[in-house]
Formats: C-alpha cells, structure tokens, sequence
C-alpha cells in the first residue's frame, strides 16, 4: 500500500508539473498572440500612413506641373512679345536706314 501510494504521489507530481507546463504554454501563446495582434495593427498603421504620404506627394507632383505648365505658357508669352519688341525694332530700323 505504501509503494502504491509513492506512486500516485509521483504520478500527481507529474500532473501537476505538466500542468504547469501547459499554462507557461498557454501563456506564451496568448503573448503571441497579442504581439501579432500588435504587429498586425503596426503594419496596417504603416500602410496608412504610406498611403497618405502617396496620396500627398502625387497631389504635390500635379500642383508642380500645373505650375510648371503655368510657367511654360508665361515663358512662351514673354518669348512671343521679345519678338515682337525685336521685329518692331529691326522694322524701324529698316525705315530709318531708307530715310538716309
């Protein structure tokens, strides 16, 4: 009776300390969990962000090319009226040249 008894006292300890292996288990699972809970909203986040960031930079890109277009016609402007100031030129000095 004895021995038996040693033996359910062993067999207990074993119970119990596979018990205690099963919660440290447990536990280290929830952690993972929530640490890929975590991540999983850290990367949605990033996403967010990179998407907004995308969305601000292509909105940065159209105004500089509008500006750019802006500036072009401005510049083909000018260049049209530098013509026209050096034709008028070129055209009186052609009639002053005719005059002497």
């Amino acid at each position: 009776l004895l021995t038996r008894m040693v033996k359910v006292k062993s067999r207990w300890a074993e119970i119990e300390d596979l018990n205690r292996k099963i919660e440290n288990l447990e536990a280290k699972i929830s952690d993972l969990e929530a640490e890929e809970r975590e991540r999983t909203t850290d990367l949605a986040n990033a996403k967010i962000a990179w998407d907004k960031k995308k969305k601000e930079d292509l909105a940065t890109i159209c105004d500089k090319k509008s500006h750019l277009d802006l500036l072009k016609k401005k510049r083909a402007a000018l260049d049209d009226k530098i013509k026209d100031v050096k034709d008028e030129m070129a055209a009186s000095k052609a009639k002053e040249r005719q005059r002497k």
